[in-house]
Parts: C-alpha cells; structure tokens; sequence
C-alpha cells in the first residue's frame, strides 16, 4: 500500500497428469497425459486506487463541498487474469483421407497419433493463429493442421496399428488474458443516508481470449472455440458465446 495505491498478485505454476481411456490396460503410458483443465502458468493481480482529487487530497484540496462532491472521492479498481493455454492433443481417423491407422478399421482401442517432424506454433498473434488461416470480414478463424501441399511437413503417417510420437496433450492452445475495471464513488448525503456510484467495464481492453481447436483431427478444419468451457472468454463478432467488453452503471442508495 502506497499513497491509496494498494495491489496484491499472485503467480502459480501448476502441473498436472491423468491417466484415461480404454487402451490403458495394455499401456500405462500411452493413456498418461496432462490434465486438459490444467494450466501451466497463471497470473493474476488485483488492487484499488484512491485518485488523488478533492478537499485534503493531493490535487484541489481546498475546494468546497459542492466541487468536493464532484471530483473528490473516487477509487478505481482493477482485476487482471493472464494465463497460459491449456493442453490439448492430436489425432487423426484416416491419414490423408485413405489410410487408416489400425489393419482392422473396425478396431478404435488403440489412439490414432501421428509422428511429429518439428513442433507446431500455437501461439495467438492479434486475431490470427499462428499456422491458420482467418476470415477477418465474418470473424471466424480456420485452423490447418496439415495440407496436400506438404505432406512430410509437421507430421506423417507413423504405419499400420502403430501409435506416433506426438502424444496426447502435448501441444497448447492461446493464452488467456482478461482485465476487468471499475470506477466507484461514495458520497453521504445525510448522516443516515448514502449514495454510491459506480461504473464497471468487463474485458476493458476488449481483448480475444480463444478457447482449443474444437476438432483436433489434422485433416479437419473447424473453428477455434470461442466459449469459456474450453478456455476462451469469446469475442464480439465471433461464433459460440462471444463476449466483448461490457460496460455496467449503477447507483445504489443505502438508508
């Protein structure tokens, strides 16, 4: 705490593993993975600031009542969430659209994993994913994997009834950042009778937080989810429960 400034933050680094799925009587490591509702890194801060304005405060400390109502006596607040992406894995059905990963193609026990040549980037840049492809005008993003064009590039077929190297929840999805703000004031205007303002701004910065690749096969492309069950917080003008900034008033009255 510092001349009304007061701010708290926390950072935590987490790790987590699970084990599931039917193949984990034949292998234990192959069904180990980490937690896909675990993140790595996490970061959050909070705090409130008195501004410096009115009767006794830094800036017009002499004026009088009535200016002292109007400028004097506000506090902003602010609450920040910045986090790592969650952890999600790939897989395919049909490698190329015509090979199957198991000799029986009735047979699904065993994960369709390819091999993986390099490491893909996942990181968000502004509204494009690094490694898609984007429709700015209708606000929806693509994902590609893998294209004809180059087949031997990220990933390869790893052979019939074999499980490839790239593992299960490897790979990370965008990071999450969100900030909140508020701006109150608080003003008797009797002994017995108060009035508090205040103005809430949810997403301040309007900033897009998406969720994982909603379908994580390599030859399919779909959108990157928007919704805050799977990791996002959404975006105006974006698919599955977009959420741009919001802004809150409200006066309340306590006697």
């Amino acid at each position: 705490m510092w001349k009304g400034l007061s701010a708290t933050a926390n950072y935590q680094w987490a790790s987590a593993f699970a084990d599931n799925g039917g193949f984990w009587t034949w292998s234990h490591v192959v069904t180990h993975f980490r937690d896909t509702n675990v993140r790595n890194q996490q970061l959050v801060a909070y705090g409130s600031y008195d501004l410096p304005f009115g009767k006794g405060k830094q800036f017009a400390p002499g004026v009088n009542h009535a200016a002292d109502l109007l400028i004097g006596g506000w506090q902003l607040s602010t609450v920040m969430n910045w986090s790592s992406g969650l952890p999600f894995g790939l897989g395919y059905s049909n490698f190329g659209g015509n090979q199957s990963c198991h000799y029986n193609t009735g047979d699904s026990a065993a994960p369709c994993r390819p091999d993986a040549n390099g490491r893909l980037k996942t990181k968000m840049s502004g509204p494009i994913f690094h490694g898609l492809t984007g429709d700015p005008t209708h606000g929806t993003i693509t994902k590609t994997f893998w294209t004809p064009q180059s087949p031997g590039g990220v990933f390869s077929f790893p052979g019939l009834d074999k499980i490839g190297n790239a593992g299960n929840n490897n790979y990370f999805g965008p990071a999450f950042f969100n900030s909140d703000l508020s701006l109150t004031k608080a003003f008797a205007i009797h002994e017995s009778v108060a009035v508090k303002f205040r103005f809430d701004a949810y997403n301040a910065f309007n900033h897009i937080s998406s969720g994982n690749p909603s379908n994580t096969d390599i030859f399919s492309s779909g959108p990157i989810d928007q919704n805050s069950g799977n990791g996002g917080n959404g975006y105006g003008g974006m698919a599955n429960g977009a959420q741009p900034r919001q802004l809150e008033f409200s006066l309340r009255v306590n006697f």
